[in-house]
């Protein structure tokens, strides 16, 4: 709805950010590499964090938890998309 904008970085950590006032609402702890890749879901509920640490979290986007995180990349995580029903991710 453009209230939020996600950011990742090479501290580790995502924060989204108030559009309106320029300030940090959640900040999204857990990766132990570079956070590469960020992705909301369609409907906003959930966000996606790709990491050099070669694994993707999925977080809820209202409570700031990890809800899951996937291993197995060969290589760290960066790029990240959500398919159209919300419910699959790609990587």
């Amino acid at each position: 709805d453009g209230s939020s904008i996600l950011t990742g970085a090479e501290d580790k950590v995502a924060m989204l950010w108030c559009t309106k006032t320029g300030k940090v609402t959640r900040t999204l702890k857990g990766h132990s590499g570079h956070v590469q890749a960020i992705a909301f879901s369609p409907d906003g509920r959930s966000i996606a964090t790709g990491s050099a640490d070669k694994s993707t979290k999925v977080w809820t986007s209202e409570a700031s938890q990890c809800v899951l995180t996937l291993k197995g990349h060969s290589a760290g995580v960066t790029s990240l998309a959500f398919f159209t029903d919300g419910h699959s991710l790609v990587s």
